[in-house]
């Protein structure tokens, strides 16, 4: 294939945020992206900032689990058909050939996006696929947001709500919470058992110091860190600009807090699921995942979740 034969060397991307979903990484995306040294993407969901979340370690892993149907058809009709080519290749060589292809294009895809000197993307899905990411790139930094998983939860069954897959009921069902904690305890123990190192930070941590959860991030990122950056990076995340770029609106009203159902970002603040989970609802939730939560808040350094 001509691509392989040239001689161009790409410069790898230089991070990854890998989780978790419904935790907020839109919200550090468009953070990061305001940063002089950061191009992170995507900046909004849905494709509205130019490109969707890229789900290629995701894609790629669901091989084994599919015999390669969703690989064939979202690397085909996706990403403006620019991995389309190497869609072949699948029945052709070996999985690790075909990792390898994949790397070269992922690298030169993402060099697209570098405008500065860091450059990275966001897909909520790749904390299950890690040990695909180490295959392409042993060393690439990644970064997960941690949330109360009872927020979470609401803010899951309300998306699936807005996007049609769940029906829209005055209480969340017994068995949506079931099968959410279930993909929560997976989530925790591949956190607890994955060797390298990832670094943590917690969504409650973002609303209530911004600038010191920021600048964690900045340091590991190795990003230049002042209160001008910080600053434009907190106005460049806020709640009423996303909302209001999300809505396809130069409007700024919507604060957190306030809901809108239809969009991405539905209200933006935390504690919001004892609005709609009853006691026997929270303590389920706390029975089964609180031991893992625990230790998952010890190996990473967490402070233990604020009560809002």
């Amino acid at each position: 294939m001509e691509f392989f034969l040239n001689k161009i060397k790409y410069k790898d991307p230089d991070f990854l945020v890998v989780g978790l979903n419904k935790s907020g990484s839109y919200w550090l995306a468009a953070m990061l992206d305001a940063h002089p040294e950061i191009n992170c993407f995507p900046t909004l969901p849905g494709g509205k900032s130019g490109v969707g979340e890229p789900h290629i370690f995701d894609v790629l892993g669901s091989i084994d689990e599919d015999g390669g149907a969703q690989f064939r058809k979202s690397f085909t009709e996706t990403r403006d058909g620019y991995f389309a080519d190497l869609v072949p290749y699948l029945d052709k060589v070996s999985r690790n050939e075909l990792y390898d292809m994949f790397r070269e294009r992922y690298s030169q895809w993402c060099d697209l996006f570098r405008k500065k000197r860091l450059v990275g993307e966001k897909t909520q899905e790749y904390i299950f696929y890690l040990d695909i990411i180490d295959y392409f790139y042993p060393e690439i930094k990644k970064i997960c947001i941690i949330r109360d998983s009872k927020d979470r939860l609401v803010a899951f069954y309300f998306n699936q709500v807005r996007k049609g897959r769940e029906a829209a009921s005055k209480k969340i069902p017994d068995e949506f919470i079931t099968s959410f904690v279930e993909r929560v305890k997976k989530e925790y123990k591949i956190l607890l058992d994955y060797p390298k190192e990832i670094y943590c930070y917690t969504y409650e941590s973002m609303i209530q110091d911004s600038k010191n959860a920021l600048t964690g991030v900045l340091k590991f990122l190795g990003a230049v860190v002042s209160e001008k950056i910080l600053a434009e990076m907190i106005r460049a995340g806020s709640f009423e600009k996303l909302t209001a770029l999300d809505a396809g609106s130069s409007d700024s009203s919507r604060k957190p807090g306030e809901e809108l159902s239809t969009s991405h970002y539905r209200k933006g603040v935390a504690g919001d699921w004892k609005n709609y989970l009853d006691d026997q609802q929270a303590e389920l939730v706390n029975s089964k995942l609180g031991e893992l939560e625990k230790k998952m808040f010890k190996k990473y350094n967490l402070a233990l979740k604020p009560i809002f």
